[in-house]
């Protein structure tokens, strides 16, 4: 009966152990990591803002920067380039926004992508027509060239149509557009494919869908979504703070489709705090992820030959991007603890995954 006793108990153990061994590799020690100092960079200090990086070319690296607000008004969102080969910072808001061939009230900056032809794709917002006597909201994406100082808006959306545009993805002919909205971006965000003739929304059926990115090497998308809420709650039945809390704090789930949402599939379930779905510009299996994973938060890649998840960073992120020969990956995290609110501190770097 002793035997069978300690048997019996050794195999619960080791069920218990497996259950609990996390479905990764954890690399995130071992992969070299280095910092980028931005508080020297000038001119804001490290009030404000940092997020959503490109990385543009072996120079540069595209980051936005939200100002402060000065006297209690918002001031226009900047962008500022990283030069990787010197370590030098430069700020292209002003020049960008004189660029355009309109005048701006205020401009927000919500999205960067380095654009498939190599210049930088930033989702922009203006509010107000700029003389101060009147109100104008115009939404849309705009091509900024940083070596000719040229931008040109390549995609404008009327608000009817899509309430709120942020994250983007360009099919690589740039003929085809994945575009999200975020109108109810906590309980009820949509993706639309948006091509030369038509608009039309994918997965309808889904609650909430985000974070669309388009494969560089085929026709194939990857985006954040979630089928159904706990309980086949729908975001109408919302009753109180707690519910909106417990719909928030829903895990995410990975999915892989066609463009206009077709073959789908999911590939990563039940991810919280999700952040970029990017794919490897050279390798098209590869996909990199930030969020909390079987309760472990970090930056991840997936391989989708062997569905095998690797960590290769200890915590999760507010954005990141990959370097245009795949070797390295830019990361940009907000650090502050909530005592120091307002006091905004960033950790910006970079991890080398060619190891």
């Amino acid at each position: 009966m002793k035997r069978i006793f300690t048997f019996f108990f050794m195999l619960v153990f080791w069920v218990l152990l497996i259950a609990c061994t996390p479905a990764f590799t954890d690399q995130s020690q071992s992969l070299r990591f280095s910092l980028i100092e931005y508080k020297s960079n000038l001119i804001y200090e490290e009030k404000g803002g940092y997020g959503s990086p490109a990385w543009l070319s072996d120079e540069y690296i595209a980051i936005i920067y939200d100002p402060p607000y000065f006297e209690g008004y918002p001031q226009d969102s900047r962008i500022h380039l990283y030069n990787v080969t010197n370590d030098k910072w430069s700020d292209i808001g002003p020049s960008l926004i004189d660029a355009f061939s309109f005048k701006y009230g205020i401009l927000y900056m919500g999205m960067l992508s380095r654009l498939p032809n190599g210049n930088l794709g930033i989702s922009y917002h203006s509010y107000g027509d700029g003389s101060g006597t009147g109100y104008d909201e115009t939404q849309g994406i705009v091509e900024y060239d940083i070596d000719t100082g040229i931008a040109k808006i390549i995609n404008q959306f009327d608000k009817d149509v899509i309430g709120v545009a942020v994250e983007f993805s360009y099919s690589p002919d740039m003929n085809e557009l994945i575009q999200g909205d975020f109108t109810n971006r906590l309980i009820g965000t949509k993706l639309y494919y948006i091509g030369t003739n038509n608009i039309t929304q994918i997965v309808p059926d889904f609650i909430r869908a985000d974070g669309p990115a388009w494969s560089p090497h085929k026709r194939e998308i990857a985006f954040w979504g979630t089928e159904k809420l706990p309980g086949n709650m729908l975001p109408t039945q919302i009753a109180d703070d707690f519910d909106l809390i417990n719909v928030v704090h829903t895990p995410w789930d990975l999915y892989l489709s066609a463009p206009d949402g077709s073959n789908l599939r999911k590939i990563v379930s039940s991810v919280r705090e999700h952040r970029s779905a990017t794919w490897s510009p050279t390798r098209e299996n590869i996909i990199a992820f930030s969020g909390i994973y079987n309760g472990v938060p970090g930056v991840w890649l997936l391989d989708l030959n062997t569905m095998n998840i690797t960590r290769i960073y200890d915590d999760s992120v507010n954005g990141l991007d990959w370097s245009p020969d795949g070797s390295k990956i830019v990361i940009v995290k907000e650090t502050n603890a909530i005592e120091n609110f307002p006091k905004h501190e960033y950790l910006i770097g970079i991890i080398n995954v060619s190891q």
